[in-house]
């Protein structure tokens, strides 16, 4: 998909369905106030479908591969993802580790 939109310089660009996060911009857009870490135990493939699915719910700004460090941009960090709207947070930039059942 490129880089052009990643926030971080090592991130691919894998992007959220449009569905799964909220667009801020202008003087609605913060800075990130908030991180939170959040285990899957699917592996990346997977929650990347997940996110990309717009009959499905759920987005984060970033999944982190746990066996290689990987990591995959879905939401810009000016947007709010979808479990951070849940959250009634404004912004809030979520890390995701897919991880291989049975890892430490």
């Amino acid at each position: 998909m490129g880089n052009a939109f990643v926030d971080y310089p090592s991130a691919r660009w894998v992007p959220a369905a449009a569905s799964h996060y909220t667009s801020v911009a202008g003087p609605e857009a913060r800075p990130v106030e908030y991180v939170v870490i959040h285990l899957t135990t699917n592996p990346s493939p997977v929650t990347v479908d997940i996110f990309q699915d717009p009959d499905r719910g759920g987005s984060a700004h970033y999944l982190v591969r746990a066996a290689d460090g990987h990591v995959a941009q879905c939401v810009r960090e000016a947007d709010v993802a979808r479990t951070a709207r849940a959250l009634g947070r404004r912004r809030c930039s979520r890390p995701v580790v897919a991880r291989r059942r049975g890892l430490p």
